[in-house]
């Protein structure tokens, strides 16, 4: 199992209301769940699968512009 930081390195966490910081060098990022985005919905499909073909209209009109992964 790899590490997921190490231990001599300065951990960041960011939020939405963290003031710009000035970072001199490379730093490990944690960012707060201020920066997900989760919607549930219902739907009426037999098979999970199905529902792929539906997840990106469920976000329309909610998420800003850029480049998402739906899981």
């Amino acid at each position: 199992m790899t590490k997921l930081f190490n231990r001599s390195s300065v951990i960041g966490l960011i939020d939405k209301y963290t003031a710009k910081v000035n970072v001199k060098d490379r730093i490990n990022i944690i960012l707060t769940p201020s920066y997900y985005w989760v919607k549930r919905a219902v739907l009426e499909v037999p098979f999970t699968f199905q529902a792929l073909k539906y997840a990106p209209s469920i976000f329309e009109g909610i998420l800003p512009e850029g480049h998402f992964l739906i899981l």
